[in-house]
């Protein structure tokens, strides 16, 4: 379906309408490069027929395709739309609507008063990009009305009346909606054999007239001729007679596009929230796990200090803050002494302080009572190893805070994956009744087309990667396949 030359359909179909003399002087409305400018005669000039604006692009290039936009020619009593290629051999495939190509014909078709038939060129030797042929063919429907391609008719480029068409080809470069259609559309095909307008044609014209090559070269010319006059007066029969107007259906379509393309995007946006926060998680987990095997290692060494502190001449005497993790203890803030009682105060119980169980043996008030994750521990020694014991316990004290920042990182991330899932759930029940009352405004809409071609199930799989993002993937692949059997 590549290089099917639309251009120069147009330019076989100015000939036939005008009945250009021979293929020694054909019309020319869209340039290519075998005739760079327009090419008519006086009487059609005369009759308006010049007046073209052609959006024909590096016309000398072989390797690309030449029409860029769409362009619109009044021939005779009709007006034919060349469009830009659906399979592009300059673009990626699927990158049609990306570069603007498929949108850029909804536009123009949007501001025809009234669309008669459709010519599909295809070159039927081809099967190249049939991919992209067919995303772009679902990338059209979703805009137009149902009822558009059934005044499909087939146009064989690059085509000689005896030469076999491959059905299965054909067939495999449509999309499902017009699979069925095939056997008409290929029965009712037209054959141009596009070589009056290629380059090499005068080296063909000038050999002698015996010549078999020039011979099959006018016969082809004279075919094609016929084959399009037949085509033309069909296009004027009643089954191309009424015309469809397709802007209102365009219109609404785009607006059903536009919500339904929304809502998949807000779900893969909050799918890759979820990615995001497992990722913080995981990382979080990691840290908590470091910092909590550096505070027992910190604490054993601690311990170590201040029983050797203990074994040594008495210099000096201080309290150290040590952490116990997990264990919130109620401190005297004078000696130290800790217990782990937490009753609530005799003295005023609305502060439900607690009471520190070896008062009686320390003898300090209740109001010198706190209660923390930290304790204060009595240590005797040298100088030197205080300070080494100090060193140790503050050491204890700052990764134990990290510890707990971590702990309060993955809380918070599993909170928010939470409220994640939940609203991806309540989008999901968003989208069912909104393609509810779509279907409902417009049955033959598609909407499952349009959702499947912004949820990329396979892509999203190569990026998630998280147990909780590919637990998420899951479901949210569920859902849409569910709507696609509803």
């Amino acid at each position: 379906m590549r290089r099917a030359r639309t251009g120069t359909l147009v330019n076989y179909l100015a000939s036939a309408m005008w009945n250009a003399p021979s293929v020694e002087h054909p019309y020319v409305v869209v340039p290519n490069a075998a005739f760079p400018e327009m090419r008519l005669s006086k009487e059609v000039a005369l009759a308006g027929g010049d007046v073209y604006d052609s959006s024909e692009r590096n016309i000398f290039e072989a390797s690309t395709n030449k029409t860029s936009m769409c362009g619109v020619y009044p021939i005779g009593d009709f007006v034919f739309i060349d469009t830009p290629p659906l399979s592009d051999s300059t673009r990626g495939a699927g990158d049609n609507m990306a570069h603007g190509n498929l949108q850029h014909i909804v536009d123009t078709l949007a501001r025809i008063d009234k669309v008669h038939a459709v010519l599909m060129v295809v070159n039927p030797s081809t099967r190249r990009e049939t991919v992209n042929v067919r995303e772009a063919l679902a990338g059209l429907n979703q805009f137009l009305p149902v009822s558009f391609w059934s005044s499909t008719v087939m146009v064989f480029s690059f085509s000689t009346p005896d030469e076999p068409i491959d059905e299965d080809g054909i067939r495999n470069s449509l999309p499902a909606f017009m699979v069925s259609a095939t056997p008409r559309i290929v029965a009712s095909a037209v054959r141009v054999q596009n070589s009056a307008f290629v380059p090499a044609r005068e080296e063909t014209i000038n050999r002698p007239e015996s010549d078999p090559v020039r011979r099959r070269f006018f016969d082809a010319w004279s075919a094609s001729m016929q084959q399009l006059r037949e085509l033309l007066e069909r296009l004027r029969g009643p089954q191309f007679a009424t015309g469809m107007s397709l802007a209102g259906t365009i219109q609404r379509k785009a607006q059903y596009n536009q919500r339904l393309s929304a809502s998949v995007q807000q779900a893969i946006e909050l799918l890759q929230t979820v990615e995001r926060l497992s990722a913080e998680e995981q990382k979080a987990a990691a840290l908590q796990q470091s910092h909590q095997n550096t505070v027992q290692e910190a604490q054993v060494l601690l311990d170590q200090l201040i029983q050797q502190a203990a074994a040594e001449p008495p210099t000096s005497r201080t309290l150290l803050r040590k952490p116990s993790p997990g264990q919130p203890n109620t401190v005297c803030t004078s000696c130290g002494e800790v217990t782990h009682a937490n009753c609530p105060c005799p003295q005023d119980p609305s502060t439900a302080r607690p009471v520190c169980a070896l008062r009686s043996r320390c003898g300090h008030p209740v109001s010198q009572l706190v209660r923390g994750e930290f304790f204060m521990v009595p240590i005797s020694g040298s100088d030197g190893m205080i300070a080494r014991a100090q060193h140790a316990a503050d050491r204890i004290q700052t990764v134990y805070q990290a510890y707990l920042d971590a702990c309060q990182t993955i809380q918070a991330s599993r909170s928010a994956i939470e409220t994640a899932n939940r609203d991806i759930e309540a989008g999901f029940d968003m989208l069912v009744q909104d393609i509810s009352r779509i279907r409902g405004q417009l049955p033959e809409y598609n909407a499952i087309d349009v959702i499947n071609q912004h949820w990329c199930y396979s892509d999203l799989s190569v990026k998630i990667q998280s147990p909780a993002g590919r637990d998420c993937l899951e479901v949210m692949n569920a859902q849409f396949n569910s709507l696609s059997m509803s």
